[in-house]
């Protein structure tokens, strides 16, 4: 919990608590200036020093490791822990050291390095090791093998002064003459001065919590938001720019419904839109599901559910026994058959039969705005007036107060994401509300949360929750919601994305289900107006 800080003057500095922990040359440091610094898994500091060689400070003191040690020289301008815990370090002009088992041993150019001018250093998660050079470019060491990055493959410059893998795995490269460098499918993406960066001459990187890019330059400091949004509209296939809902099949292509009909974007391929003139029995399509044997379901405003079967559709309404004519949601059953969210209640179609449901709140009618499926099967399932049932073994119970459900006034609960825990977060019009255990928390604007009304909840590989609102997307990690739950935190800083990230409208729409997808490949979707 603490900041390390070296500096020119002889000092290395320990911000923490509120106050300065001060180490210099009387302490052990062997020089003036400090060059790199580097907290390894064990704790220890690790200290590149100009002309002093090499320091660890563990447990209050100072061991030095010059060239009687092993080191090729004294100026260390870069250091990297590996994956398997030893230590890589870059010298001034004497090549890439590595230190493991206590034991030293040296790469320079002979060994097939760029430059023995080592200026940046980055360690990934599979073992390898990126090598920034100074006037050669970049490398990169696996295996016993190296492959070396030039302008051939768009690194925008050649002296390699940081390099840093962000969360996503994207490696950014600092150049000392061209800006930045985004490495991409095997090439860079250059991003320097005239895409905004405050100078050519990149010094250090960092990323915070949220995800964002901070570059240290001669001219300032740039904050880059790394955003890969792809927007999908008319110009690109759609039927319509209002789009009420999206959905993956299990193929891979993604579903888009909109007020103008339903949209297939496949994985590759032109789009194919449907409407009435190919079929849809309606134009505003609400709600998008798959059931187990592959059928595609599609709830359309007025007009019941299509279903989408060998390329033709058939309709079902309430001349066939449907609860209602306008559909919500879908899920399916625990055992087969699928659930059908509407404004009135909820049908379950299974084996040609319909049976029909009706929700109530004391002695008003409940319309189904949220329906997901437990980790025991269990059907839960959100309501327009903000209640909160399971149906479970053919019994239904409302959760109120009794129950640990919120008291606060919920005008309707519009989003259910069952973690794999088995904790439920919901999106509300009171913010997002876990339900855990038998208890609730309700998290909101007061705590920091972006928006207080919440359509939809999806959850990425990193344990943070995605959230759309009618001003656009924001996430926030589930770590952070109980650390305010539990009371060892109050706040709660949420991450958000609108148009000045690339999405075209910040309006995201809560009307359909799913308002937003999880693809299998991690990638988000979110419909929007």
């Amino acid at each position: 919990g603490g900041v390390w800080i070296g500096t020119e003057g002889g000092v290395l500095l320990r911000w923490a608590d509120g106050a300065f922990s001060v180490w210099t040359l009387a302490d052990g440091l062997p020089s003036l200036k400090i060059r790199s610094l580097l907290e390894d898994h064990l704790h220890n500091l690790w200290i590149g020093t100009e002309d002093g060689g090499l320091a660890m400070l563990k447990g209050g003191r100072i061991k030095v490791y010059n060239k009687r040690d092993g080191l090729p020289g004294n100026t260390i301008w870069s250091l990297a822990e590996g994956a398997d815990g030893s230590l890589w370090i870059g010298t001034d002009r004497y090549g890439l050291s590595h230190l493991k088992d206590g034991k030293f041993a040296t790469l320079t150019t002979k060994d097939g390095l760029p430059s023995s001018g080592i200026l940046s250093l980055c360690a990934d998660a599979s073992g390898g090791l990126w090598v920034g050079t100074t006037g050669a470019g970049l490398a990169y060491l696996r295996g016993g093998k190296t492959t070396r990055y030039g302008s051939r493959e768009g690194l925008p410059g050649v002296t390699v002064s940081s390099i840093l893998l962000d969360k996503r795995g994207t490696l950014w490269v600092g150049t000392q003459e061209g800006g930045l460098g985004r490495f991409k499918k095997g090439a860079f993406e250059a991003c320097g001065a005239k895409q905004g960066l405050a100078d050519n001459l990149v010094l250090a990187l960092a990323e915070d919590h949220e995800g964002s890019l901070w570059a240290g330059t001669m001219n300032g400091l740039t904050q880059i938001v790394d955003s890969d949004f792809v927007t999908y509209t008319k110009e690109e296939g759609l039927p319509g720019n209002t789009v009420l809902c999206a959905f993956e099949d299990r193929a891979g292509n993604l579903w888009a419904g909109t007020t103008d009909g339903v949209a297939e974007i496949p994985k590759s391929g032109p789009i194919r839109s449907f409407s009435p003139r190919q079929g849809l029995p309606g134009s505003m399509v609400f709600a998008i599901h798959e059931d187990r044997a592959g059928t595609l379901w599609f709830g359309i405003e007025g007009h019941g559910i299509a279903r989408f079967k060998d390329g033709r559709f058939e309709s079902l309404t309430m001349r066939e026994g449907l609860i209602c004519n306008n559909i919500s949601s879908f899920c399916d059953g625990s055992e087969g058959g699928l659930w059908v969210g509407t404004p009135s209640g909820l049908s379950f179609i299974q084996g040609g039969k319909i049976t029909n449901y009706r929700l109530h709140k004391g002695s008003a009618a409940e319309g189904v705005a949220a329906l997901a499926q437990g980790q025991d099967g269990a059907l839960w399932v959100g309501t327009s007036t903000g209640t909160l049932h399971r149906f479970k073994d053919g019994a239904w119970t409302t959760f109120g107060p009794e129950y640990g459900f919120p008291a606060v006034p919920i005008t309707s609960v519009d989003a259910i994401h069952v973690d794999q825990e088995g904790t439920l977060w919901m999106g509300s019009s009171a913010g997002l509300i876990r339900f855990k255990d038998g208890k609730s928390a309700v998290f909101a604007r007061k705590n920091g949360l972006f928006s207080d009304f919440i359509h939809q909840v999806l959850e990425d590989d990193r344990g943070r929750l995605w959230m759309t609102c009618n001003r656009g997307v924001f996430v926030v990690s589930k770590a952070q919601l109980e650390r305010v739950a539990d009371g060892s935190s109050e706040r709660i800083t949420c991450r958000v994305y609108d148009t000045s990230d690339g999405m075209k409208s910040a309006e995201c729409n809560g009307g359909g289900a799913p308002a937003g997808v999880r693809r299998r490949d991690g990638r988000l979707c979110f419909p929007t107006m």
